[in-house]
Order: C-alpha cells, then sequence, then structure tokens
C-alpha cells in the first residue's frame, strides 16, 4: 500500500506543476523540483564481517560529482525496494553480493543542481556483503575502489573530497556502533 501511495504521489508530482502538489500535499512545500526529478537513488555500504566496505573514486568521466568519493550508488528502477536496487548496483558495479538483506537504514539527503538540472533523493543503507570477489567492472566511472574500515570513516569524512552533500551527510549519519550492530547481530543469527 505504501509503494502504491508512493508511486501515484510521484506521478502526480511528475504531473502538476509544483504550486497544485504543494496546495494538496502540504509537506510537499518544502520540496524542489528543479528540471528531472526529484528522482529516487539508493547508495549503500556493502560491510563485510570484518567491518570493511568499499568507497569509490568517481572519475572525471561521469556527468555529475566527478573527481569526488562516494558510496556504489544507482537510480531507482520501478518494481524494486530500494534494498533491491542496492543490491542490483553493487553486483554491476562491484561484483559485489549481498548475502543478507537484514540492514539499516541511515537516513537520505538531496542533491539539488541548477546548472546540471537536477534532483535526486539520496537513499542510504548499510547492507551485509561478501567482498571477496569485488572488482571494478566499471573503471570508467569509479577510476579507484578502496576498502574503508568502520572506525576509520571518520578520518576518511573529514580528508576527502566527497560527492556533493554525501560528505556531510555521512559526519552526521553514520554511525560506526550501528554497522558492528548489523555484523554481530547477522554473526548471531549464522549457524
Amino acid at each position: 500500500l505504501i509503494k502504491l501511495v508512493r508511486f501515484i504521489l510521484m506521478q502526480f508530482i511528475r504531473t502538476y506543476p509544483l504550486e497544485q502538489v504543494q496546495a494538496a500535499v502540504p509537506s510537499a512545500g518544502s520540496w524542489k523540483t528543479i528540471g528531472r526529478g526529484p528522482h529516487a537513488t539508493t547508495m549503500g555500504i556493502a560491510l563485510d564481517t570484518s567491518l570493511r566496505f568499499p568507497i569509490i573514486h568517481r572519475s572525471n568521466k561521469v556527468r555529475s560529482a566527478k573527481d569526488c568519493w562516494s558510496l556504489p550508488s544507482g537510480l531507482h528502477e520501478n518494481g524494486l525496494t530500494l534494498v533491491d536496487q542496492l543490491a542490483v548496483e553493487l553486483k554491476e558495479e562491484l561484483k559485489i553480493e549481498v548475502v543478507s538483506y537484514n540492514h539499516v537504514y541511515l537516513g537520505y539527503y538531496e542533491n539539488i543542481s541548477v546548472e546540471d538540472s537536477y534532483h535526486w533523493v539520496i537513499h542510504v543503507y548499510a547492507v551485509l556483503a561478501d567482498l571477496s570477489k569485488m572488482e571494478n567492472l566499471e573503471p570508467d566511472k569509479h577510476d579507484q575502489v578502496e576498502l574503508v574500515h568502520v572506525n576509520a570513516m571518520d578520518e576518511y569524512v573529514k580528508k576527502l573530497r566527497w560527492a556533493p552533500g554525501l560528505g556531510e551527510f555521512l559526519a552526521r549519519r553514520f554511525n560506526p556502533s550501528q554497522m558492528i550492530s548489523l555484523v554481530e547481530q547477522e554473526l548471531k543469527a549464522t549457524p
């Protein structure tokens, strides 16, 4: 039911001017619609049992967030949950398999560019994954992949240039104890 309501709202938003949407849906008053969008994107922390996860450096060949660090991500496709979409992106980009759909939802942030005419709503999740076969399958998009331990992420957030909005989001929302708890829960559940 929730998916249906969201789908209908998104169709309504794409069909009617923002003023009509704001009148019909009071919480939409804070939405900014610029060019294409808003589009849902899923982004994630693919965490292994040793508490490491990949971060990617976006190359200069990509259209947005050039020469910035990011997490694996992808545009939401109809018919998939955001966590399912994340699993698809991890496999397509880095040959990473999600091993459990237990997850932590860190929240979302928006990335709006008037220059490039886009509006992304980026949902960030942490999932458990097998990194043993990790390989950069899209080197034109990501020219570097690095594994980070959850306890070192604070330093990475401070020292690296992140995709617009992501560094600030991670500084506020990334919590190593949540990641550790996710792994511990999975290890307890696995015989």
